[in-house]
């Protein structure tokens, strides 16, 4: 998003409301870092923790050292490492499946569940379509391949 606001000549309000929010959002993260640090100590929340330690890496790697070294130095940032930052937004599933405990939120999760459900059925029927629109258009190819090679020989 940032990209784009700076090179389709964006504007430069919008530009710094998303830079305070982004330096907001990573200064929260590495206070959650320290407090989850005395509170469990860091070796065994964020590292014996595969789900937490990516999450570490993903925002300090991504986070604070791409906004706060990388680009005050005008160091190009690298399109692996502009991927990597997309998967910061995963952070808020983490927070949202903690609600599937809670009772108020019961409904909402049978919803959930019955959507995943249908979205893999859905899936199932998109590849079976592709399968048959496939050899659909195979065999008619080759059959107005055979008439049109026919006809002009």
């Amino acid at each position: 998003v940032r990209d784009n606001l700076n090179t389709e000549g964006g504007d430069t309000g919008a530009i710094a409301v998303f830079n305070l929010l982004d330096t907001l959002c990573i200064i929260a993260f590495l206070g959650e870092v320290v407090v989850q640090s005395f509170a469990n100590g860091f070796w065994d929340h964020f590292v014996r923790n595969p789900v937490n330690l990516c999450d570490f890496i993903l925002i300090v790697v991504c986070g604070a050292f791409a906004s706060w070294v990388l680009e005050p130095l005008d160091v190009p940032i690298g399109s692996a490492l502009r991927s990597l930052q997309v998967l910061r937004a995963l952070r808020f599933v983490k927070p949202v499946s903690r609600l599937r405990y809670k009772p108020q939120f019961r409904p909402m999760w049978i919803t959930l569940g019955g959507v995943s459900e249908v979205a893999r059925i859905m899936g199932y029927n998109i590849f079976i379509m592709s399968v048959v629109v496939v050899s659909h258009a195979t065999v008619a190819s080759s059959t107005v391949g055979k008439a049109a090679r026919d006809e002009f020989s």
